[in-house]
């Protein structure tokens, strides 16, 4: 026996009005979708109807299922039920069932990178499907510019159809407009007012709507200390509360440890705005008291009195990818505030989480300092190799972030995620980074270490370029196996429907070039080596020279567009027009890097003119293509705002080359 319905006789969607808003999103979703997939209208109602087959979606709870986990059941032939233990189970209960049952594919930004298959049966077979998530951590951040919030919603949805379920948010303190007013240079008047700065103001009315309706959760975290204390409002008063440098001066710079942490009074203003920040923020299941980038703490008497050894806040940084580079001071001055404030926390709000940081010189866990129980930690795997897993039997790069976890499982008690970089950090600039098979090979080995997910750096305008590496770890968050070559020709079907034929070439050589990486290593000039990764492939943009070298680019662009002009589906064609402006912009990212390196050896052997006039030359010849990539749209490949060619520290880059090519 079978659960069947039929495009003459569609289902209909059963929900309580009275349930909680993410079920009655999930039920209108269910209707929306196979509404879609067979051609019609689909009611949502109260009750079910005596004469249509009836799924019924609701919230059942069940401590065994968490509140994420659901039971999708097929219970005679006119009934199939969808449990969610919570609210979000029934919305991850949906979106599984139309990609299990109905064949949808959710591989992109909807609806354009979506595949609803049209349908004439559906022929469930009787019995339970349970699922429950397997990492209780699956999170993208958004940190970026909310001109982009179009972006950002697509991306808060493509999460809850992949059954992803953290959103880390990153705020910018709420201070006076005046502050970021911009102004006419000429009369010194203000001509706009930027109020659309990544606020929690902005966040609330802009986005925690969408977060909630799925039934997502809230993550306020990354580095955010002059978030909970900003020099604007407080320095002036008390500039003893920022941390002193070697000149003897207090600092309004981000670095790092930047406050003074053995004055109790930063402490406690500290946890008083944490606290408030969680009274007026009750949605927020994780608070993060993390370091500001860069590196640095504070170096006054009664600072230097927490550490063993006092010298440490002197102590110079190299590198974090060897073991000197571990700074025990600072982690056990930073243990010492993040127990303080997981204590006050932990006394007014016992459901939610502190996050700290492990990162660069405070990677290691602190010595002789437990943590406490409420704290999640997310250890930041910087600048890793992605073609070799994170192995006992791996390069020494990521052996070495491995052992530092096993630090952390064997002497803390708090909770441990990963921060990964899942799109090459930012230095990839919208450059493909293609890491899914690694990501599924390796989740198996880090789920039996006890860590509980990972953070994933992300940005909104080139999500859909890692969206495949995003979606294998979403699959491993769920699922103890997933197959690679399956999840990625599943990627391509939704991505680009009946083009994913003419695409695939393009993913299966990126496949070989790294797969050859890791086989045996490579010497290429454009992998930049840099010890003690030898062999392996790691976050810098010029890698694209190596990821495309053997692809034939101009035979893939025809081939695409001559499927593009047979496609009869629009969504398809605007889906191959902009993979053709990304694989265009990755081959003229290719010739720059090529045009850099011959301008570098000219300059190395002391022939500066040879050296300007391949510059210039290469300004002429690519600067006006260059130009008309940059004002294409954003739409989830390339992000006009950290293009390769724009950033002046970029090997590469249109400055880069202006430097080199000036009088041409």
């Amino acid at each position: 026996m079978e659960f069947i319905c039929t495009a003459t006789r569609t289902p209909q969607i059963v929900s309580d009005p009275a349930a909680p808003a993410p079920v009655r999103f999930a039920a209108a979703e269910l209707a929306r979708y196979l509404g879609l997939a067979f051609g019609g209208e689909i009611p949502v109602a109260a009750a079910p109807a005596a004469d249509a087959p009836v799924i019924q979606v609701a919230c059942v709870p069940d401590e065994t299922l968490t509140d994420e986990g659901y039971i999708l059941a097929a219970e005679t032939a006119g009934k199939f039920s969808i449990r969610g233990g919570g609210p979000a189970g029934a919305v991850y209960g949906v979106y599984e069932f139309l990609r299990r049952y109905a064949g949808c594919r959710f591989s992109g930004y909807a609806p354009d990178g979506e595949h609803v298959p049209r349908l004439e049966r559906l022929a469930i077979p009787m019995g339970a499907v349970r699922m429950r998530p397997e990492l209780w951590y699956r999170g993208l951040q958004f940190s970026t510019s909310p001109s982009e919030l179009e972006w950002i919603l697509k991306r808060v949805d493509w999460m809850a159809k992949n059954g992803m379920n953290y959103v880390l948010i990153h705020l910018q303190p709420e201070l006076p407009l005046d502050d970021v007013a911009t102004f006419d240079p000429e009369t010194g008047r203000v001509v706009a007012r930027n109020e659309n700065r990544f606020t929690n103001t902005w966040f609330r009315r802009h986005m925690l709507p969408a977060i909630m309706q799925r039934g997502l959760k809230v993550d306020m975290n990354h580095h955010n200390l002059f978030y909970w204390l900003p020099p604007e409002k407080y320095f002036a008063e008390h500039p003893e509360w920022y941390a002193q440098g070697a000149d003897g001066a207090r600092s309004r710079m981000p670095a790092q440890l930047c406050l003074c942490t053995s004055n109790r009074a930063v402490v406690a203003e500290l946890i008083k705005n944490v606290l408030q920040y969680l009274r007026e923020n009750p949605e927020t299941r994780i608070v993060g008291v993390i370091p500001e980038d860069g590196i640095g703490m504070c170096r006054c008497p009664a600072c230097r009195r927490l550490d063993a050894d006092p010298g440490d806040a002197d102590k110079p940084f190299n590198s974090h990818r060897q073991p000197e580079a571990e700074n025990r001071g600072k982690s056990r001055r930073y243990a010492l505030l993040l127990n303080e404030v997981a204590r006050a926390v932990g006394r007014e709000f016992p459901g939610v989480k502190v996050g700290g940081a492990a990162y660069v010189d405070l990677q290691w866990p602190p010595r002789g300092v437990q943590y406490e129980k409420n704290i999640v930690i997310w250890m930041a795997i910087y600048w890793r190799c992605a073609v070799h897993e994170l192995a006992p039997d791996a390069c020494r790069m990521n052996r070495f972030f491995l052992d530092i976890l096993d630090q952390w499982r064997r002497t803390q008690p708090c909770e441990l995620i990963l921060y990964e970089y899942y799109m090459g950090m930012n230095a990839q600039k919208g450059l493909p980074y293609p890491m899914a098979d690694v990501i599924i090979r390796e989740w198996p080995r880090l789920k039996k270490m006890g860590i509980g997910g990972a953070t994933v750096q992300s940005r909104e305008g080139d999500h859909q370029v890692y969206a495949l590496n995003y979606q294998a770890f979403a699959r491993m968050g769920w699922a103890a196996r997933v197959d690679y070559p399956a999840l990625r020709d599943e990627f391509l079907a939704g991505m680009f429907g009946s083009l994913a034929d003419a695409v695939r070439p393009v993913y299966e050589h990126f496949d070989r070039r790294v797969k050859s990486v890791e086989a045996q290593g490579s010497d290429s000039p454009f992998l930049q080596p840099v010890p003690p990764a030898i062999g392996c492939y790691l976050p810098n943009s010029r890698n694209i020279a190596f990821l495309l070298e053997g692809l034939d680019v101009p035979a893939a662009l025809a081939r695409i567009e001559n499927a593009m002009r047979q496609a009869s589906l629009a969504r398809e064609q605007r889906q191959a027009e902009d993979f053709l402006n990304a694989l265009r912009y990755w081959n003229m990212a290719v010739e720059l890097c090529r045009a850099a390196q011959a301008v570098d050896a000219a300059e190395a052997r002391g022939d500066a003119a040879a050296a300007q006039n391949l510059a210039g030359r290469t300004l002429a010849q690519w600067e006006p293509e260059l130009r008309r990539v940059a004002g294409l749209p954003v739409r989830g490949w390339i992000r006009t705002a950290s293009q390769f060619w724009e950033k002046q520290s970029s090997w590469g880059s249109l400055p880069w080359f202006r430097a080199r090519g000036a009088g041409k």
